[in-house]
């Protein structure tokens, strides 16, 4: 009987303690995501027309990397950095390039 007994209170604790560590990485999946979301609701981003880009990136969407694709939209993005998303076709690929107003490709 005291075997039994020593068993389930085995039990019990490794059932409280693997409840705890799923409510602990639930909190943790929530607070990622609000995160992500405060962030991206601070970043304002703006439609605008290919000719509006600065000529540094339309030189550089211009050159050898970028000849072969066609600009769909543009958007000017305002955040901690500001930088223009430019989604680009070739054929049935597409892409989205983040420029700086110098025409430098961010990552």
């Amino acid at each position: 009987m005291k075997k039994i007994s020593i068993l389930a209170l085995g039990l019990m604790t490794f059932a409280s303690v693997s409840a705890v560590a799923q409510t602990e990485a639930k909190q943790e999946a929530v607070a990622t995501t609000e995160t992500t979301a405060v962030a991206s609701a601070q970043d304002e981003k703006t439609a605008i027309k290919a000719a509006e880009l600065p000529e540094a990136v339309q030189t550089t969407l211009k050159g050898d990397a970028y000849k072969d694709w066609t600009v769909s939209t543009v958007s000017l993005v305002k955040a901690k950095t500001e930088y223009y998303e430019v989604a680009l076709t070739k054929e049935k690929e597409t892409k989205t390039v983040k420029f700086t107003k110098e025409g430098t490709i961010l990552q």
